[in-house]
């Protein structure tokens, strides 16, 4: 019984000094707070000047601040041009930081000078992606063994297999106009072996569309004269065969017309090696730090109290050491 008291006893003690510790911490913040409010108070037209001024000062800064923009095309690499792309902007990049005049020249791409970087990723639609072709989600699979999805997308070897990709132009100053857009668009897709190499494709597509449009047709006419003797006999072991016969032609016709689908937006797709889809313009850069009508008398407020902060430290101390 009495170790039981002496264990009440001390925990009723430790609760006690929790206690007066929080409410001494608490006490002290609502000092320093009154400490604070009390400084202020007494610089009080220091104060005001310093927020009006600065809150002038801040916005004179935002008016004269030079704006960054960006623009964002969405580009269809096709046939197969996906690394010729990222390896040409790599190389317009490299222009940039080495101020190449001759080659912007001949690019058509006057504002040059005020462009800060191109930058090309994919689209990363993976659901899209693996609904293609049941291949693709094997890929994916196996892939994703191997690391996280984020680092997989990201591999030039992955971004191939995305449809979509979006080329940014980081710009000061101003905006890129349609003709710089379009200089880079036209030196992108100056490329003779791609051009060929289309032409071949789109007359491929060309001629298997009408072969299929044919084939749909020799169907129709199949499924017409099957439609027609199935309904001249009555014959069940013929109208059997028939059935099935007729299966197989309607699930061959659904398969060409899939197929016919894919080929003609294929062909919207093509046309040339690097597709434009969209072009959005003038999108002003986010500032890291909030407007200078904020920022600016925060700052000079901050230093103001650093100045008696950094006097009163140096007293306390000068009062510690000679004690």
């Amino acid at each position: 019984m009495n170790d039981q008291n002496k264990k009440t006893m001390s925990e009723e003690i430790e609760l006690s000094v929790f206690f007066t510790g929080f409410k001494n911490f608490f006490v002290n913040i609502l000092k320093l707070l009154f400490k604070a409010l009390s400084f202020y108070r007494k610089y009080t037209v220091i104060v005001l000047i310093l927020v009006f001024g600065g809150a002038v000062g801040g916005y004179f800064m935002d008016s004269s601040f030079t704006k960054n923009y960006k623009n964002e095309i969405i580009v269809i690499p096709n046939y197969g041009s996906t690394e010729y792309l990222y390896g040409t902007i790599e190389m317009i990049n490299s222009k940039i930081k080495n101020k190449d005049n001759i080659f912007f020249e001949k690019l058509k791409l006057l504002t040059y000078n005020s462009i800060k970087e191109i930058q090309i990723e994919p689209v990363k639609d993976v659901y899209t992606l693996v609904k293609q072709e049941k291949t693709n989600i094997d890929v994916f699979k196996l892939l994703t063994e191997k690391g996280d999805l984020a680092k997989v997308t990201s591999d030039l070897n992955t971004s191939q297999h995305f449809k979509f990709h979006k080329i940014t132009i980081y710009k000061k100053g101003s905006s890129v106009d349609d003709d710089g857009i379009t200089a880079l668009l036209t030196y992108l897709n100056q490329n003779a072996y791609y051009d060929e190499y289309g032409k071949v494709a789109i007359d491929f597509t060309k001629n298997k569309i009408v072969k299929n449009t044919e084939m749909i047709a020799q169907i129709d006419s199949l499924l017409n004269t099957f439609g027609k003797k199935a309904s001249a006999t009555k014959d069940n072991g013929i109208s059997i065969n028939q059935n099935s016969q007729l299966n197989d032609l309607v699930l061959t016709k659904e398969a060409l017309f899939s197929d016919t689908k894919k080929m003609q937006l294929d062909l919207v797709d093509s046309g040339k090696t690097i597709r434009e889809v969209s072009v959005i313009k003038d999108i002003i850069e986010e500032k890291i730090i909030a407007s200078k009508m904020v920022s600016l008398p925060l700052l000079l407020l901050a230093l103001f109290s650093s100045v008696f902060l950094l006097r009163y430290v140096f007293s306390y101390l000068k009062k510690t050491a000679e004690a």
